[in-house]
């Protein structure tokens, strides 16, 4: 698994450099005289039993009101215990057990976030307790708020295993084409219009996990556009709770350890922009660890099988992740996010995984205002 891993690592650190190339040539803030404020997160930071890596979640929150640019993320692994983890981070980031990183062309607009996977490296026989890591941000202007510039994690090695699932919701913009991944300028949605929310989950524990269940709630004036067969949102809600009972994700590094599921969403047709919308949030949980037998006999009229409420994840900090939707207004407006969903969906091909559709498959380019 660490070998398999590490070659993912060097795929997405070039991937990443690719789309900051290009975040560079399309960035232009909308909000250049106003201050940031920057809030960066640090979750997913414990391994099951027989895991040897996983990719933790580092994300960097722009609350704005205007956009952040000169990003600077310094990893401290001082607190690490070095005989039990390693840490390995992409070659944007320099020192060592202090990680300056640098992103030259990349701009967190606005509402946007930008997540970061550093990896954590359990050494062979290793278990418990293995220290602490901080995590702190900068940008080249004034962040109005320095209080949420820091995060810090303790880093576990218990003896638990399970599955381990991690989610990432992308931002919402207008879909171009078949499926995110394409790195180029951003495009809000036009009040009223129509688009698709991706969210990719990942099991990065030691154990199957046999069905997923996904709660959303979207942000207020977005609701979703269609209903979905394992959903319970009708059109117009702007919650719902999916249970994909057929879903098997296994552990990483395998194929299969990821899916892409996607959701059409709709804004409002009286919402002013431009604007983000935030506080979107995707949360999601393995239903059962073991598969159903292959020919379960027939259960007594009387008997009712319970179905747990998801089982208990190894690492829940991780299980949950943010979105924001952005409208466009009277003028057009671009972001330098599209480099970054590129590198999202240029890493899934690097994994050989592909397009995992667990709603209905179509076209998202199908889905118009």
């Amino acid at each position: 698994m660490a070998r398999h891993l590490s070659r993912i690592l060097a795929r997405v650190a070039a991937v990443v450099v690719m789309a900051f190339a290009f975040a560079a040539a399309y960035a232009t803030p909308a909000h250049a005289a106003a201050a940031a404020d920057l809030e960066v997160k640090l979750v997913g930071t414990t391994l099951a039993d027989g895991a040897d890596e996983k990719f933790a979640t580092s994300s960097i929150i722009n609350h704005g009101p205007g956009d952040a640019s000169g990003i600077e993320l310094t990893f401290d692994a001082t607190a690490l215990n070095a005989t039990k983890v390693d840490l390995e981070l992409p070659g944007s980031c320099t020192g060592s057990p202090v990680a300056v990183c640098t992103f030259p062309g990349l701009v967190i607009a606005a509402g946007e976030d930008f997540d970061i996977g550093p990896l954590i490296k359990r050494n062979p026989g290793q278990s418990g307790d293995a220290g602490q890591l901080t995590v702190s941000v900068a940008h080249d202007g004034t962040d109005s708020e320095s209080s949420n510039n820091s995060a810090t994690a303790a880093v576990s090695l218990p003896d638990i295993s399970g599955p381990d699932l991690t989610a990432v919701a992308l931002d919402v913009y207008q879909d171009t084409d078949d499926a995110p991944g394409e790195p180029g300028p951003n495009t809000p949605i036009q009040p009223g219009g129509t688009s698709n929310l991706w969210v990719v989950v990942l099991n990065q524990g030691d154990t199957t996990a046999n069905g997923v269940k996904m709660t959303i709630t979207l942000p207020e004036h977005v609701s979703f556009n269609e209903a979905e067969p394992d959903c319970t949102h009708a059109v117009g809600d702007s919650t719902t709770v999916c249970e994909y009972e057929t879903v098997v994700l296994t552990p990483a590094p395998d194929d299969d350890a990821l899916g892409f599921f996607f959701f059409p969403v709709k804004v409002a047709a009286d919402v002013e922009g431009p604007v983000a919308l935030t506080d979107g949030v995707v949360t999601v949980a393995a239903m059962n660890e073991q598969p159903p037998p292959p020919a379960a006999r027939a259960l007594p009229r009387n008997f009712t099988r319970i179905q747990p409420d998801g089982l208990n994840d190894v690492d829940p900090t991780d299980n949950t992740d943010e979105f924001t939707v952005f409208v466009a207004g009277p003028l057009p407006v671009t972001g330098a996010r599209a480099g970054l969903i590129g590198a999202t969906g240029a890493v899934l091909v690097a994994l050989g995984v592909g397009l995992y559709l667990i709603a209905r498959r179509r076209r998202p380019a199908e889905v118009k205002p």
